[in-house]
């Protein structure tokens, strides 16, 4: 399958995960409130923890090596059977290491079953197949599967969720819904792959599983670092205001970076091939469609957070909106680091150079959140989060300068930004004096910016635009026209 219909595939699934989180977090944050959904976040980042290392960094180097395995079937199933034995002892270990923690926790007995229930991941772990789907490019069945599961938990949610105290039975529901989406995974698997015992060795995949797991167990510490630090020094009610606003943050991330992430197998496929020439190309475009959505995502939710915070969270997340704007301004600064990592060093097994990178990240994110949250609270986090970031960016333009042919500094990069800051002024500005209607004003500031940005790129002649948004803006016409 190509990579414009893994995209098409890709953004069916995006979509529901945009309109699904625009429908239910509204009803599920006002109904649960700030500390309801504090103390679901809270336990879901400790468990977190436990779970990253079940995976042991197996989906991306699991994705990587399938790409690479496709075309020979026996290999292939072979591989897979082996990572899936590895899954099956990290899994054991973990689910020992679990209970021994909850014996010795001293918490409520709310908290205590919500990480009794919260653990289950831990079982649901190693069920997941998504990893082969991705590393064979089947992201329709990956896309049905999310569908699936989330009409599931839309129903689940509307019924069962009627009052503040129902933050265990909105835990439980995430569980099942997890379990749905591994079990369709695990099945959707044996469509390509078969389990095999022959010839299996388990010892080829440790020493690169070694660097891949210190880059995923690296990589998602700092992930959920934010949220458990708050829930240790703060409370349950700031955790709950930081989650709207990173929640938001992360939904435009995943919109922005599904290319890249599509792209991954595709590019480990060129580099293996020593495709050079289709490499550099993809590389390159697909680092400015990244930053033409991006810069102007991040310019736009800092106009239309407090709009954003009010609809689709409530008046009791109002305190959460200058923590939205800061995180905003990580859209841009996440994405080139995608870029970085999905494009340029992990296809090419630098993976040495990514967790260092993600070491000195997590402890520069631990000593920012020990000093800015007890001043800052969750401002205090989503600055810090930012600082963490933009120096991780740095580092991989470091060990990446030898690797990219073209330059990020020049007339394109500037016509998207100067096209992104006439977006800005016109939205942050011009609607309010026309309404102070919110649920007047979020459209008309998400229609009128889209416009105008889009003008703006098309009028300063800015090539990328018009090698790909430029073209699909004329096919959404002509269907029209005819």
């Amino acid at each position: 399958m190509s990579i414009k219909k893994n995209y098409i595939a890709s953004l069916t699934q995006v979509f529901v995960n945009l309109v699904f989180p625009i429908i239910t977090f509204p009803y599920v944050a006002r109904i649960l409130g700030p500390e309801g959904i504090g103390k679901f976040a809270y336990v879901n980042a400790i468990v977190f923890y436990f779970t990253i290392f079940i995976h042991l960094g197996i989906p991306l180097y699991g994705t990587r090596i399938v790409a690479k395995k496709r075309k020979n079937q026996a290999e292939l199933n072979q591989t897979i059977t082996e990572l899936f034995i590895i899954y099956l002892i990290s899994t054991f270990a973990v689910a020992l290491a679990f209970i021994f923690y909850l014996s010795f926790i001293n918490s409520r007995e709310d908290m205590i079953i919500m990480l009794i229930i919260a653990g289950l991941n831990i079982l649901i772990a190693p069920l997941s197949f998504n990893w082969v789907l991705q590393g064979l490019e089947k992201h329709r069945l990956i896309s049905a599967i999310s569908v699936f599961a989330k009409s599931i938990n839309l129903i689940l949610l509307l019924l069962l969720i009627t009052n503040s105290d129902d933050y265990i039975i909105y835990l439980t529901i995430s569980i099942i819904i997890n379990l749905i989406t591994a079990l369709g995974g695990f099945y959707l698997r044996g469509r390509y792959s078969s389990f095999t015992l022959n010839k299996i060795q388990i010892k080829r995949h440790l020493k690169p599983i070694v660097l891949t797991s210190g880059i995923n167990v690296t990589e998602s510490l700092f992930f959920q670092l934010n949220i458990l630090m708050l829930g240790n020094m703060r409370s349950p009610l700031e955790v709950g205001l930081y989650t709207a606003a990173i929640r938001f943050i992360r939904l435009a991330d995943g919109l922005i970076n599904i290319l890249g992430r599509i792209a991954m197998p595709r590019i480990s496929f060129y580099f293996e091939k020593n495709m050079t020439k289709e490499l550099e190309e993809l590389v390159k475009d697909l680092f400015y469609i990244g930053l033409i959505l991006s810069v102007p995502a991040t310019f736009g939710i800092i106009a239309v957070s407090e709009e954003v915070i009010l609809i689709l969270a409530g008046k009791q997340y109002v305190d959460a909106i200058l923590c939205l704007q800061i995180l905003a301004v990580s859209i841009v600064v996440a994405n080139i680091s995608t870029f970085y990592y999905n494009q340029v060093l992990f296809p090419r097994g630098e993976d040495k150079k990514i967790l260092i990178r993600n070491c000195l990240v997590l402890i520069l994110g631990l000593i920012g959140n020990f000093i800015l949250i007890k001043t800052h609270s969750y401002n205090g986090a989503a600055v810090s989060l930012l600082i963490a970031n933009i120096v991780g960016v740095l580092i991989y333009a470091l060990y990446s300068k030898k690797l990219i042919t073209f330059t990020f500094f020049n007339i394109d990069t500037f016509k998207v930004f100067l096209s992104s800051a006439c977006m800005f002024i016109f939205i942050f500005y011009v609607p309010k004096l026309l309404t102070e209607n919110i649920y007047i004003l979020l459209p008309f500031k998400i229609a009128s910016g889209a416009i105008l940005y889009s003008l703006m790129m098309y009028l300063l002649k800015e090539k990328h635009f018009e090698k790909y948004f430029k073209r699909l803006l004329i096919k959404v016409f002509k269907i029209k026209k005819n």
